[in-house]
């Protein structure tokens, strides 16, 4: 009598791995030989780790078209500072290895961004603005091409919104209150929990 198991596997990679190579890669397990057990279904995704340390700088490319850059260890450190302005979710940023900007004090004591730096400018464009990107590289450019590139741009995300779920009762509570993204409302339902925890802890460090 045959049975079914459901296994999940995190494989973690320095290249990207396509689902043929992960089959090829779970085959090679000697139980696959004698043909005792075979491989029924199949699911193969790209998992995104907040936590994982990538980059100092995070470009966030907002639905509305606009981008904010932001200096973070990670992309969880990146969204808990995004949220002074709105909630962002884990696939709305991409680490940038290099960011360089040019800023300028106006007479009236404001701070102005004078201009990006080439390497910055294509980088920002390749992430944020690509429909922008091959209008601007376009030969007879105009001025009409490129407003409705840069109209094209700021409602092509709009109706593509990624959706996300705290992983706590807790963090759902706090969601929903605040309105913030699920990144942020769990890391605040940690710091509550945490503090809960050491608030009952007796003197020799165990809760009572």
């Amino acid at each position: 009598m045959r049975k079914t198991y459901r296994v999940e596997l995190t494989v973690e990679a320095d290249e990207e791995l396509g689902e043929e190579a992960l089959i090829d890669l779970l085959h090679e397990n000697p139980a696959f030989g004698d043909g005792s057990v075979e491989l029924v279904e199949m699911a193969c995704w790209q998992e995104d780790r907040p936590d994982e340390l990538e980059s100092e700088f995070y470009v966030c490319r907002w639905p509305n078209g606009d981008f904010s850059v932001v200096t973070a260890p990670t992309r969880k450190a990146a969204i808990i500072a995004l949220d002074e302005w709105a909630g962002a979710h884990v696939s709305q940023l991409s680490p940038m290895e290099f960011f360089m900007a040019d800023f300028r004090l106006t007479d009236e004591g404001e701070i102005e961004l004078n201009e990006f730096s080439e390497a910055t400018r294509e980088a920002i464009l390749d992430v944020c603005y690509p429909e922008l990107r091959d209008v601007l590289a376009e030969d007879g450019l105009t001025a009409e091409r490129v407003a409705a590139a840069v109209a094209r741009e700021r409602t092509r995300l709009w109706h593509d919104q990624p959706e996300d779920e705290p992983t706590t009762e807790l963090g759902k509570r706090i969601a929903l209150e605040m309105g913030t993204s699920a990144v942020v409302a769990d890391h605040y339902a940690e710091e509550i929990v945490s503090r809960i925890l050491e608030s009952d802890a007796g003197e020799n460090g165990k809760p009572n």
